[in-house]
């Protein structure tokens, strides 16, 4: 994944503490969900014009009594002022409560057995997520690419 993408959603990480919900790690486990499990693959609720973008669930894990579902979403149209070609088709992790993705998602496509690399972004959430310095989304995933697309045009 491009260097300018990761520092840039980190830096949505970090600024978008407000539309976070944040609690520290006291016990952190993958969990068994009733509705999401790694490699599935679902329509949502996108945005104008990005009708054909898909997300894949990267990992499902509960934190202190929350489910956190973790997605990577390609299709997409945002527009990267720190990409080379000013356009980013893919997001390559975000992580939501589960209620924001239920509310997102419309038609489950199938499941996988191969992830999108993810580990990087994942890694650089959990240690901000420890320290109090992240959260997860709990908007829609809608809402969420277009902040991080606000974001990337500063």
């Amino acid at each position: 994944m491009n260097k300018n993408i990761i520092f840039s959603l980190l830096f949505v990480l970090f600024v978008l503490q407000s539309c976070f919900s944040q609690k520290k790690t006291e016990e952190v486990m993958g969990c068994q969900d009733d509705k999401f499990e790694a490699g599935q693959s679902w329509k949502y609720h996108t945005r104008s014009g990005e009708e054909n973008s898909t997300l894949t669930i990267l990992k499902v894990e509960k934190i202190n009594g929350e489910t956190i579902v973790h997605v990577a979403l390609k299709g997409l149209k945002v527009t990267n002022l720190h990409s080379e070609e000013d356009i980013s088709e893919t997001i390559d992790h975000l992580p939501f409560s589960k209620e924001a993705v239920v509310e997102s998602v419309t038609e489950l496509l199938g499941s996988k057995n191969q992830l999108p690399e993810f580990t990087e972004g994942y890694r650089h959430w959990k240690e901000a997520f420890e320290t109090g310095k992240g959260g997860v989304f709990t908007i829609t995933i809608k809402e969420a690419v277009e902040y991080v697309e606000q974001t990337m045009k500063q």
